[in-house]
């Protein structure tokens, strides 16, 4: 109980004196508020019953005694004054039957009953027949043609209906504790009401078939609900599958198309070299030729004089050699950079680092 101030609108010392010295309700009762339990539960006592109604929303307390009629407490845990306020306008509708055990119960029941339904179109039903609609795979005969989805638009509808289901499943599971309750509180009623029970009291009875006929209405149409669901999440899974696939395909696709671009590149780079092979070749049979050509006709061979090769002829190689040389050491240095920096940056760390 020492964690009650932080979840209740009360004090824990004031819950404690409200509920077991001034309404009278047995003890046990706080142990259920404490651990947060769901669910509909009553303790008997010699003289008096009391019951406990709890969910996530809100908590309520009482205890009927025959003999002074029906006590009781609501606390909401979430969103205050959503149920609170409506209490007192419905018991003052019922105030005749204050002695039936079951008026607080049965008051909350139907107001929740009216909120649920009111929420019904907030937790998705509108989503999902918007769905529906959208896929033709629903309960409207309408032929819808059918087409790609964007994957992510996959994932908002499986998001909506993941949240509806969510809903669908808290209002059966509250469905299911209010059968119980009304079941309990109003069977044992019921059954006594021949000889502990006025007249007034005994026409509440009707009003709870009623209540309880439209709970039961209420759950059949939240399974069908809830089916509905279902069955548009494996639609959607399945287009979501779909939409894989031919995203696999169009990637097939363009995976052909670049290979038969890349084959086209490469059969373009066979004839490219196919032309480089020739011009080379060409190259080759004429190079020799126009080595002598060119070197025949310098001017330090004098092919009219006495002497062919004059005294000036070194020049030639004298310019000719060592230009060569250079040549081939710089395409060497540039085809193989790389390596010979890497060769320089070790030499020069083996030389700092004897």
């Amino acid at each position: 109980m020492d964690d009650l101030d932080d979840k209740l609108p009360i004090t824990t010392s004031r819950l404690k004196q409200l509920i077991t010295e001034e309404l009278e309700i047995d003890p046990g009762v706080l142990w259920f508020i404490a651990n947060r339990y769901d669910g509909f539960h009553r303790l008997d006592s010699a003289t008096s019953t009391s019951y406990i109604l709890a969910n996530s929303i809100y908590i309520l307390v009482w205890r009927f005694d025959r003999r002074h009629g029906v006590s009781g407490v609501f606390l909401e845990r979430l969103n205050p004054g959503l149920f609170a306020d409506q209490i007192p306008y419905h018991l003052k509708l019922f105030s005749k039957y204050y002695k039936v055990p079951g008026l607080l119960a049965f008051v909350v029941c139907h107001i929740t009953c009216d909120v649920m339904d009111s929420l019904i179109e907030c937790h998705g039903l509108r989503g999902l027949q918007d769905i529906e609609s959208i896929t033709s795979f629903g309960p409207d005969d309408r032929h819808v043609s059918l087409h790609r989805y964007d994957t992510m638009q996959i994932m908002s509808w499986l998001k909506s209906i993941a949240g509806f289901n969510i809903s669908t499943a808290n209002d059966l599971r509250w469905i299911s504790m209010f059968k119980v309750a009304l079941d309990d509180i109003f069977g044992d009623f019921s059954d006594t009401r021949s000889h502990s029970a006025d007249d007034d009291s005994l026409g509440f009875l009707p009003a709870v078939r009623l209540l309880t006929s439209r709970i039961t209405a209420r759950e059949n149409y939240r399974i069908y609900l809830k089916e509905r669901a279902d069955q548009i999440s494996r639609v959607a899974f399945a287009l979501l599958t779909h939409e894989d696939a031919s995203v696999s395909m169009d990637i097939a696709k363009s995976s052909q198309a670049l290979a038969e671009h890349s084959t086209y590149i490469a059969e373009c780079a066979k004839r490219d070299s196919s032309g480089m092979k020739t011009i080379t070749i060409i190259t080759m049979a004429f190079l020799p030729a126009t080595f002598f050509a060119t070197l025949f006709a310098v001017p330090t061979l004098d092919w009219k004089g006495e002497s062919t090769v004059t005294g000036q002829f070194w020049i030639y190689w004298a310019f000719t050699l060592p230009t060569t040389a250079l040549v081939f050491l710089l395409w060497i240095f540039l085809t193989n950079r790389a390596q010979l920096l890497n060769l320089f940056r070790t030499l020069l760390k083996d030389r700092k680092n004897p």
